[in-house]
């Protein structure tokens, strides 16, 4: 047959079918379906991209797919929003810029495919500045006003087809439109240095975990109105679906070689999916059985935040209430003027997870939530700690007194996965595990419990977070022992 058939493309093949299921459904009147339909294109369309980087392709290659990715978008962001305002009413008039805003997406799409052809003969690489406005970002024009409009109650019969008019002039109006993808300014934990030192020391490691995607999603105004948009209609869950089938098989190489994974080829192939791979078990760890010595329970990136007289402790631009972390007031005030232990967990990790001493395990208790990222910027913009799903339990440990911790999923986590409660566990034995993606562990201590390690905890003071290691001693107790 002629065509290509490999995995790179498939993504975009998706996403037309997408917008193919939106069309039938605006021509039928089920606008909301068709809605979801433009937001799942927009959504292959993010990602198909960085798939097909992931292999090595001829010129030919590369030129089918410049040119079936154009068709799709014709078809997602040309064809589908045009039908969409037209099916939403407007007459004659709203049918006539619905035909103008197909023809100036068309006319968009050749000139791109022209001028993408040229760069890439001369320089290739990734597209940084687009001139005139991309036809995709119909996948956050549409969405965003009908869902405010029905909410509000616009005049959506006047006003779609005018913003259908403006946004086809932007496709032809020759302006530069850089590609989204901000810089990231980090915040000082627990850190007595000026901003402007911080960001200095901080800016090379805050870009590198915040990748493009994500520096989208929560760094620009359309990012986060089309975030919104996907959790509110669950979209992430296609994803999480797709992570778990035998298809997402074909990026674990560059998965593993991008997060600097060390794994042989023949091991990598006896995972059925991306799922089993990320949830492999981490084999034996050597953890720090002196018993006044508290040792992480994971791998990840330690940061620690006093707990202040009400109860709450700042992470970036969010003030978190322990209360609010736990759903439980009563528990939250023992917690008063103690410390918080925060560990990020990144996606080179494994995600498996132990417990910090000897001691008993009360009853899990599950919270429901959103999904945000855990990354640095999405913490500088939301409060995920308390807006994301997320377990905590009680720990009432032999050393450090009761502590409580708390799992926090992230973006695209499919689920966090703890043993039965109300049993006794020891030092270094496994508490669980998360799936799919970073996530956080959080710890909270009494007063006067614990004191971190002065090497770690002047880290902390400079860098904002250090680098740890699961069985890893990262501070000593204090006092005498706790008979649990």
């Amino acid at each position: 047959m002629i065509g290509f058939y490999n995995y790179t493309v498939i993504l975009t093949y998706l996403g037309m079918l997408s917008g193919f299921a939106g069309i039938t459904c605006a021509f039928k009147g089920n606008l909301r379906f068709a809605l979801i339909c433009m937001v799942i294109s927009g959504i292959c369309d993010m990602f198909d991209g960085k798939i097909a980087a992931t292999m090595e392709r001829n010129g030919q290659e590369k030129r089918f797919g410049i040119q079936i990715d154009s068709l799709s978008d014709l078809i997602c962001f040309g064809v589908l929003p045009a039908m969409f305002v037209y099916a939403n009413g407007g007459g004659k008039l709203s049918w006539l810029l619905s035909a103008l805003y197909l023809l100036c997406a068309l006319i968009r799409l050749a000139w791109f495919n022209v001028e993408e052809e040229e760069r890439q003969d001369q320089e290739g690489g990734r597209r940084k500045v687009y001139l005139g406005l991309p036809v995709t970002t119909a996948a956050v024009i549409f969405p965003l006003l009908f869902d405010f409009g029905w909410k509000y109650n616009w005049p959506l019969k006047f006003l779609a087809p005018v913003v259908l008019l403006l946004t086809a002039t932007a496709f032809l109006t020759p302006f530069r439109f850089r590609k989204p993808a901000l810089p990231v300014k980090h915040e000082g934990f627990l850190s007595n240095l000026d901003e402007q030192e911080t960001d200095r020391l901080a800016e090379g490691k805050m870009k590198k975990d915040n990748g493009s995607t994500i520096r989208f999603l929560y760094g620009t105004v359309l990012g986060r109105g089309l975030l919104k948009l996907i959790l509110r209609i669950h979209a992430d869950r296609l994803i999480v679906r797709y992570l778990r089938s035998g298809w997402s098989r074909l990026f674990l190489i560059r998965y593993a070689k991008r997060h600097g994974i060390s794994m042989e080829m023949d091991e990598l192939q006896k995972y059925r999916s991306f799922r089993d791979f990320f949830v492999r078990e981490r084999g034996y760890t050597e953890a720090d059985i002196t018993p006044e010595h508290l040792i992480s329970p994971c791998d990840g990136w330690l940061s620690a935040y006093p707990i202040v007289d009400n109860s709450s402790f700042a992470i970036k631009h969010s003030r978190y209430q322990v209360g609010d972390l736990l759903k439980d007031e009563e528990l939250a005030e023992r917690y008063q003027n103690g410390i918080c232990l925060v560990f990020r967990l990144c996606a080179s990790d494994n995600h498996h997870y132990s417990y910090i001493d000897d001691g008993y395990q009360g009853q899990n208790n599950y919270i429901e939530g959103q999904l945000h990222s855990v990354q640095p910027i999405a913490c500088k913009t939301y409060p995920v700690f308390i807006l994301n799903r997320r377990s905590w339990c009680l720990l009432a440990t032999e050393n450090f007194g009761p502590v409580i911790q708390t799992e926090i999923g992230a973006l695209i986590v499919g689920q966090i996965v703890n043993r039965v409660g109300g049993c006794r566990f020891c030092r270094g034995q496994e508490k669980g595990h998360f799936e799919l993606a970073g996530s956080t562990i959080v710890l909270l201590f009494e007063q006067g419990r614990i004191q971190l390690l002065p090497e770690l905890a002047q880290k902390i003071k400079k860098e904002g977070e250090v680098r740890v290691e699961q069985g890893m001693w990262i501070a000593s107790r204090c006092g005498r022992r706790t008979v649990s």
